[in-house]
């Protein structure tokens, strides 16, 4: 692993010293370069020149910080990290960020995600395919319900846009769930989002 990543950088926003410290270090043992930042300033993290972003967000809006990063940085795949209920997954995802994680995470799973969105690993694009193939055992409703629910739409939303009840709504999103076997509404928001990026 060391050998195939020895020259990628990654800029790593992390308020948390020890939590810092530590995945600096497991990426380090991979063979990455890494730049640890305790703070959220897109001129620091932009002066790293790195090849893919971890931000940890603990508020929100953060609209003109990734603005700022799409703008100076905009080959940098940006992976967001959640750190307050108060951020918005389905913001995240419509601001563009490449990945996102919620707090608290597997360090392992994030060690995974850097890897892919810095496309070291082939497995990759066979998900992202496999992924587009599990939406066919939906049904045509279902993809409505599905497209809705991903773009933030409550259940009252999605039922006053399609003209079906709320109750209809979430019946089809526990069937969604079920067919997809996923069991976060989160999870169905990360199917669609990486079809998206492919």
């Amino acid at each position: 692993m060391a050998d195939a990543v020895r020259d990628i950088t990654i800029a790593f926003a992390e308020p948390d010293r020890d939590l810092l410290r530590l995945m600096r270090g497991l990426l380090i043992a991979d063979g990455y370069r890494v730049f640890g930042l305790n703070h959220l300033d897109p001129a620091d993290i932009v002066a790293c020149r790195a090849d893919c972003i971890v931000l940890t967000l603990d508020r929100f809006p953060v609209d003109a910080l990734l603005r700022d990063l799409f703008r100076h940085a905009p080959e940098s795949p940006i992976i967001a990290i959640a750190a307050s209920d108060q951020i918005d997954l389905v913001e995240l995802v419509k601001s563009g960020v490449t990945d996102f994680l919620r707090k608290p995470y597997q360090t392992e799973e994030l060690v995974a995600r850097i890897a892919k969105a810095t496309g070291r690993f082939g497995e990759a694009s066979e998900r992202s395919a496999g992924t587009i193939g599990t939406f066919t055992v939906l049904t045509g409703r279902e993809h409505e319900v599905l497209a809705e629910l991903a773009s933030g739409a409550s259940s009252k939303e999605a039922g006053r846009k399609l003209g079906i009840s709320p109750r209809t709504v979430d019946v089809h999103r526990a069937r969604i769930k079920e067919k997809l076997h996923v069991r976060r509404s989160v999870d169905l928001v990360r199917l669609v989002f990486d079809v998206r990026k492919t």
